[in-house]
């Protein structure tokens, strides 16, 4: 009996040393700030949930790759009499390459979805192709976050009773909270969709860590987090809320500082783009001056958050040609982002990226190399001036000399200062149509003023009659192993004047246009 009760005591003392030094080899990391500076999305997002749990569906294997298919509960989100979708699950798709040449390190992509589809695999998904293919590249474990948010969701509080995706479930959240009276009411403030997406995305990191730790014996401690529009968004809040994010770069999202914002797009185009209907269906538009916004925003607007993003590489990706959102959006935000903080704008495409995709995943890998390397990023700095004459940029470059070049684009009318590639027709009607706005190259425009400056001008006399131009520099940088990496400046608007007044209280209702 002695020598059992030994057993029995050196075996659940090992065991309890193999779970403390497995969670310490990999939980090496968590809230970013003291718990004194937590908002309700921190206490949210690092909260345990109960109902979290993940197991493996299948694999997939290539010539270099292997990719994992889990599938993981991220949380309950509220309750059933809420919502019909209390409990967020996700395909998680981990790849891991055969040559890793960063052990440590991981790169989260969030993506959208729903509860119908299928598997992911890299034929039947674009994002999870490119991930194979740097995750190969750069020697880095890659992941895919699906189902983010978890959707179709109906509520039952709601009238119409949609079963609602994307957009139309965070406009009606915002509502609700709304309607609830607030702070000062009835709402709970991780009512709000942002709530639950981000915690989705501290559940991926969680899982990456135990996963790969457990079958791979990989010590994951850094991810770098990428996504587009609202997953740009949650790319955002992860990253301002776990310090286990080493750099982002969010996509085409890019309404940070939230009321000045869009009371921007107001003055731009007499109302707000078509896309952001769910928006002003809910009424939302007339509220953007309420203290009932206020209490939202700071809790999910990053520009609130953007302290915690000092020292932390950030890539932020943006589409010229945006329908969602407006090419000087960055206007209202990006100067007041801490460095380190590079910007690229892609010329002819739209919120989703059509015709860009692979070049931004191309983009990215060289942002990732530099990151996970170590190696400086080259200095790239502007200003944005209105000259007696026009308008004019002028970049700093000295680390790395750039190739430079300018594209230009015209507004197709000199009623709304509109570079969206789809709008509602001028004259009336509620189906999107495409806006003639095209962006031209013209790398003669750019200027060599020595000691590693450039500058182009565009000048009043260019312009046709009363129509807006926008314009911006991108350059081109050969980084240490020689593949290339995409900056640009933001753009600049000429003449740099609103068509509409400004808007305020319920006259920000204003239309779709």
């Amino acid at each position: 009996l002695t020598l059992v009760y030994f057993i029995f005591i050196h075996t659940k003392i090992m065991f309890t040393f193999y779970i403390f030094f497995t969670l310490c080899a990999y939980v090496l990391a968590g809230p970013r700030v003291p718990e004194s500076e937590w908002t309700d999305l921190d206490r949210y997002v690092f909260t345990n949930d109960p109902e979290y749990s993940y197991f493996k569906q299948t694999e997939y294997r290539t010539a270099t790759i292997t990719t994992h298919i889990i599938r993981m509960t991220s949380q309950r989100w509220m309750t059933d009499t809420f919502s019909s979708q209390s409990l967020w699950w996700h395909h998680l798709a981990i790849v891991i390459p055969d040559q890793l040449n960063f052990p440590d390190a991981a790169i989260l992509t969030i993506e959208m979805g729903d509860q119908t589809d299928d598997l992911p695999t890299p034929e039947n998904n674009d994002l999870l192709f490119y991930s194979g293919e740097y995750a190969a590249a750069v020697g880095v474990v890659a992941v895919l976050l699906r189902q983010n948010p978890n959707q179709p969701i109906t509520f039952p509080a709601d009238d119409r009773q949609l079963s609602r995706f994307e957009d139309e479930i965070i406009a009606w959240t915002w509502r609700k909270y709304m309607l609830d009276g607030g702070r000062n009411g009835t709402a709970r403030t991780s009512s709000i969709l942002q709530f639950p997406m981000t915690k989705a995305a501290k559940a991926a990191l969680d899982t990456v860590q135990d996963f790969c730790y457990t079958n791979n014996q990989l010590n994951i401690t850094r991810f770098m987090v990428t996504g587009a529009s609202k997953r740009g968004w949650a790319t955002y809040l992860i990253a301002a809320l776990d310090d286990r994010v080493v750099a982002m770069a969010p996509q085409v999202f890019t309404v940070l500082n939230f009321r000045a914002n869009i009371k921007h797009h107001y003055r731009s185009l007499g109302g707000y783009s078509w896309a952001f209907g769910d928006y002003w269906r809910e009424n939302l538009t007339s509220e953007v001056d309420s203290p009932l916004t206020d209490e939202i925003m700071a809790l999910i607007d990053p520009y609130a958050y953007r302290s915690r993003y000092n020292g932390m590489p950030k890539l932020i990706i943006n589409a010229a040609g945006d329908e969602f959102f407006l090419n000087d959006d960055s206007h209202y935000f990006w100067n007041d982002l801490p460095e380190p903080k590079y910007y690229w704008m892609i010329e002819n495409t739209n919120h989703a990226l059509i015709g860009a995709i692979e070049e931004v995943y191309e983009n990215l890998q060289a942002f990732y190399k530099i990151v996970l390397n170590g190696w400086n990023f080259p200095e790239f700095t502007w200003t944005r001036e209105t000259t007696t004459d026009g308008a004019r940029i002028t970049v700093t470059a000295r680390s790395l000399t750039p190739t430079l070049t300018s594209w230009e684009a015209d507004t197709s009318d000199d009623i709304r200062r509109d570079f969206r590639l789809l709008r509602l027709p001028i004259n009336g009607g509620d189906t999107p149509e495409a806006n003639d706005v095209l962006w031209i190259e013209d790398a003669g425009n750019v200027d060599d003023l020595g000691g590693g400056r450039w500058s182009a001008d565009v000048d009043y006399s260019e312009l046709t009659g009363n129509l807006w131009r926008a314009f911006f520099i991108q350059a081109t940088f050969t980084i240490d192993d020689g593949d290339d990496l995409s900056l640009s400046t933001e753009c600049h608007h000429i003449p740099d004047v609103f068509p509409f007044p400004p808007c305020s209280g319920a006259q920000c209702y204003g239309k779709l246009v």
